[in-house]
Parts: structure tokens; sequence; C-alpha cells
């Protein structure tokens, strides 16, 4: 007589995967919170699949956070999301090929309604944020630094870079380039070009 064991043997992978994703993000959970102490929190999802309280996933895209209030989401396809510190935020959307990163204090990583771009807000307060955009990228490093690529139609190799503590860069529209490099530097471009510190160059 013949077995048929085709949809035991699916379940049963099934199964394994959820375990081992438990297994994984326990582990991961344990290690974060025996090194930052009791007042951190941590969380990971994965696919969907969460441990902890303060990030969400969709299939195929990941979301880690540690700290206290910390939060990170992700959703889309293909895309990640990291927040660590207190208070610290990261989020995707759309893609694929999203990624944020958000360290610090209060730091603020935003990807909206775009596809192969990035964030990273490193700093206390740090916001960078992207929307409408592909293969773009917003970086802020330094305290209150703020970096944003964003326009109402979609965004072509578009770029802000803010570096120093309240620096400013935005990006408007395809091919723009935006760099402020220098505590309270700023820097804005709303078309085609490179801005430097204020100076736009052809």
């Amino acid at each position: 007589m013949t077995t048929h064991r085709g949809p035991r043997s699916s379940s049963r992978e099934k199964l394994s995967g959820g375990v081992l994703l438990g297994l994984v993000a326990s582990g991961l959970t344990a290690t974060a919170l025996s090194g930052a102490g009791t007042a951190n929190a941590t969380c990971v999802s994965v696919n969907g699949y969460t441990t902890g309280s303060g990030c969400s996933s969709t299939a195929t895209t990941w979301a880690f956070a540690m700290g206290d209030k910390a939060q990170a989401n992700a959703s889309g396809s293909f895309s990640g999301a990291v927040a660590i510190g207190n208070d610290a935020k990261a989020s995707v959307s759309g893609g694929p090929f999203n990624f944020a990163t958000a360290i610090g204090e209060k730091a603020k990583a935003e990807i909206k309604d775009s596809s192969i771009t990035n964030a990273l807000a490193l700093g206390t307060k740090a916001e960078a944020k992207v929307s409408n955009a592909v293969s773009s990228g917003a970086i802020a490093i330094g305290n209150e630094a703020k970096a944003k690529v964003e326009d109402k139609a979609a965004s072509l190799f578009s770029y802000a870079f803010a570096i120093g503590e309240k620096a400013k860069a935005t990006a408007k529209g395809a091919s723009a380039i935006a760099s402020a490099v220098g505590a309270g530097q700023k820097a804005d471009q709303k078309s085609p070009g490179f801005n430097f510190n204020g100076t736009t160059f052809p």
C-alpha cells in the first residue's frame, strides 16, 4: 500500500520553522536583555512571527528593536527595520529592499512607499526619512541631525546627508543630492543637482 505524506510533511515543516524562529528570537532576546539590563526591552519579528512587544513584520520582512519604548515595524517586501535606543523608532513600507536603522535615544528612521532605499539615523533625536523614492537614501549622523528625501512623485537617485549636530539636509525630486556637513549646516536641493552646505552646484 502506498502512503502519501505530502500534507503532513508540509505541516511539520511549517511547525518546525515556527519553532526554530521562536528559539532564535528567544535566544536573541535573552542575550540582549542580559547585556543591556532589565531596563531595556527587546523584540524581534520575522515573516510575521513576533516575540516581545514593539515589533511587527509581514512576509519577507523583519524588524528588531532594543531599548525602553523602542519600536521597529516592517511591511512590504524584502525589507527590514532596526531601532536601538530608548524610544528609538524605525519603520519601512513598500519595497522591495528598504532598510531603516535608528540608533540613539529618540532617533527615528522612516521609509514610506519606496523601494531600494536606505534611512539611517544615528544620534540622539536624529531623524532620517525617505518617502516616494526609488534607489535613494537619507543619512543623519549627529544629535538632532535631520536628513529627508521626499517628493509627491517618485524621486529617483536622490540622497540627503546631514552630518553634525543639528545639521539638516533635504532632497526633493529626481537626482537631487543635498549634503550638510558640520554643526548647524543646512542643505536644500529641490531639482537635479548637488547642494553642499547651502551652495548649489550644477
